[in-house]
């Protein structure tokens, strides 16, 4: 395995369903902390949001 550093050969696009700073520790999706989601929603509910928006 070669290593390549970046993002270079790597599959890479722009989302507007979830947003990740990784030196920020943040992971949003659907404009929702993914840590609330996680505490706060039944599996269904977390889904619908993931689905639906």
């Amino acid at each position: 395995m070669e290593y390549v550093p970046g993002l270079q050969g790597i599959p890479a696009t722009q989302s507007k369903i979830s947003f990740l700073d990784g030196q920020q520790g943040i992971l949003t999706y659907r404009g929702y902390p993914i840590v609330e989601l996680a505490k706060h929603s039944t599996f269904e509910e977390a889904a619908w949001v993931l689905i639906n928006g």
